[in-house]
């Protein structure tokens, strides 16, 4: 009855096992060797099935949460590549061991396990759920990866960017290293208030959709400022010339993306914003062409610059030079 009240309620046992019945059943197994059997075994007199419910619980979701980790893992970096088993090392669940210093998964379940069967042995003492050190250990495996993932997803949109990928203060390690710990950081405030399974589980991708856009919102500009400055190295050659049109380019930038609130309205904007660059580049070479070609007025000069900009940066022409870029 316990075993089966576990199978049945367990929501992420039912995700994680849905299209794979042999690992259902394997789960079951480790569920009745490691939680139900030594726990039975401790009791004096006639054991009570119930009082081992908290150590089956602890077990099923460990091995749910393990299967769901691995399928999302071979989702975002493919099932058995390096970052792949990099990362279940990271939480203790790859075929190498894992650092001293690194988290792992299976013994924070285990751990916590063995002191609710020394409870029980000692005194016959239980609780009726510990769903909330199943939550912290979760939790924990979840801030361990996420500098991680975060690097995977970035040096992957980097590849996918044109504009982007040649640039190598992008791949600055130290600029990467300090994405992922800010993402960590976020993550951690927004989840450590949870403390259950179903709520955490609930909460998780709508906390880590909130923390995509809050690192984007503030990285994205700076990544903006970088791409540009080598960008305009060959355009723009004076150097305080350049740095005041990458200082505006980024300035518009971090302002489009300030109010939206989706990781795809902000790449959108990222997509679109190489060529709304290249436009505004154009139009202030003409306008400096004109200060440098025409001393005097100010004024006259604005003029006669926005003219030209009229004349040459035409609506035709600009939808042109977009499907271009």
């Amino acid at each position: 009855m316990v075993i089966e009240r576990q199978v049945t309620t367990n929501t992420g046992l039912a995700v994680a096992t849905r299209d794979n019945p042999a690992a259902r059943e394997q789960v079951i197994q480790l569920t009745l060797n490691e939680g139900l059997r030594p726990c039975l075994a401790l009791q004096k007199g006639v054991p009570d099935p119930a009082k081992c419910t908290t150590m089956a619980q602890n077990v099923a979701t460990r091995e749910s949460f393990i299967l769901i980790l691995q399928d999302n893992l071979a989702k975002e970096i493919g099932r058995d590549t390096p970052a792949y088993n990099w990362a279940l090392r990271e939480v203790g669940l790859g075929t190498d061991e894992p650092r001293p210093y690194s988290f792992n998964l299976r013994k924070c379940f285990d751990d916590r396990r063995a002191t609710l069967l020394q409870s029980l042995g000692r005194d016959g003492s239980t609780i009726p759920t510990d769903d909330f050190s199943n939550a912290n250990c979760i939790t924990r495996a979840i801030l361990e990866l996420a500098p991680e993932m975060l690097r995977q997803k970035y040096l992957k949109t980097l590849k996918e960017k044109p504009d982007l990928k040649n640039i190598p203060a992008l791949r600055d390690a130290a600029f990467i290293t300090d994405m992922g710990q800010k993402m960590k950081q976020c993550l951690l405030l927004e989840l450590r208030g949870y403390e259950t399974v179903d709520a955490l589980s609930a909460a998780l991708d709508g906390a880590q959709a909130r923390c995509t856009v809050a690192l984007y919102k503030d990285i994205l500009p700076h990544v903006i400022e970088l791409a540009m400055s080598q960008k305009l190295l060959s355009v723009v050659p004076e150097d305080i010339r350049r740095r005041e049109l990458v200082l505006r380019l980024k300035a518009d930038f971090a302002s489009r993306i300030q109010g939206l609130d989706s990781e795809a309205a902000i790449m959108a904007q990222v997509d679109a914003f190489t060529a709304d660059a290249t436009m505004e580049t154009v139009k202030q070479s003409l306008r400096w062409s004109v200060a440098d070609n025409l001393p005097g007025n100010e004024e006259r000069q604005k003029t006669i610059a926005d003219q030209i900009i009229a004349a040459v940066v035409t609506p035709e022409w600009q939808s042109q030079m977009r499907q271009a870029i």
